[in-house]
């Protein structure tokens, strides 16, 4: 299968997922939005606007309608910025940021799939809790 049709179904199927995910997470507490999702996907939100080049604008966490518009919309801008890329730009090596391992070196689409991978892992830690 194509490069390009893999990583857009995954940025597509990432959408999904985080669309369902808030509509899973209507009946909770805002006081579990605001502890848990700022903290379990701040950096997931850092990464993309690595990806995308985004205006690194900060997760608000004024109340649950903003964080979740936010987790979705981010999700979306990711899958439009694949949208439009050429795989050449997909298998271009760029530099970017991981917490745990600081600056590295990487293929574009393994970064794009490491973050909507690492997304999927927290949006079922924060189904387990909530």
């Amino acid at each position: 299968m194509n490069l390009q049709i893999q990583i857009k179904d995954l940025c597509a199927f990432n959408v999904k997922a985080n669309q369902e995910f808030v509509q899973s997470l209507d009946q909770t507490s805002a006081e579990l939005w605001k502890e848990k999702l700022d903290s379990n996907f701040s950096d997931i939100q850092r990464g993309i606007r690595q990806i995308v080049s985004a205006d690194g604008a900060v997760m608000e966490l004024s109340d649950t309608e903003t964080i979740s518009t936010n987790l979705v919309s981010r999700a979306e801008e990711l899958l439009h910025y694949v949208n439009d890329l050429p795989e050449a730009l997909l298998r271009e090596e760029v530099q970017c940021y991981i917490p745990w391992e600081g600056q590295v070196t990487m293929p574009r689409y393994e970064r794009i799939q490491q973050i909507i991978a690492y997304s999927a892992y927290k949006r079922g830690l924060i189904q387990i809790i909530s």
